[in-house]
């Protein structure tokens, strides 16, 4: 209890940045984005799976003849390059989903072994707290 302390107190509130409200506390905390970063996001962006127009458009552009046969065979490869990742990736998520449904019915499922059911009570069982706890170690 020595570490609440009134300095201890208001040093913590003044470190986030509530009092005095000083917005740059916070603000700082957050990472701010590179131009790096920018360029990583737009070369995501163009592989992703929908986006073979784009690809195509970005190697048409970077090849100094488009219609070369040197820049068919290139859009070619990479068309196909993109429709075999697209397949690897929709196998992948049959395989995660099939692998999630095989966990699910893995459960090990444990029935506490009890007396047959009394003929006087109509069916229903009711059990103590020792009862269970007996039948459990059974």
């Amino acid at each position: 209890m020595s570490s609440f302390i009134t300095d201890n107190i208001l040093s913590s509130f003044r470190s986030t940045g509530i009092i005095p409200l000083d917005p740059k506390v916070v603000l700082k905390k957050f990472k701010k984005p590179t131009t790096e970063q920018g360029e990583s996001s737009n070369s995501e962006q163009i592989g992703d799976g929908s986006s073979w127009r784009q690809i195509h458009r970005l190697i048409m552009s970077a090849v100094k003849y488009p219609s070369s046969k040197e820049a068919k065979e290139l859009s070619i490869a990479f068309h196909s390059l993109q429709t075999q990742s697209e397949l690897r990736d929709h196998k992948n998520t049959g395989l995660r989903d099939s692998l999630e449904a095989k966990k699910k019915h893995k459960k090990k499922k444990y029935t506490l072994e009890l007396e047959g059911p009394r003929e006087n009570t109509g069916g229903a069982m009711l059990f103590t707290l020792s009862k269970v706890k007996q039948a459990q170690f059974i």
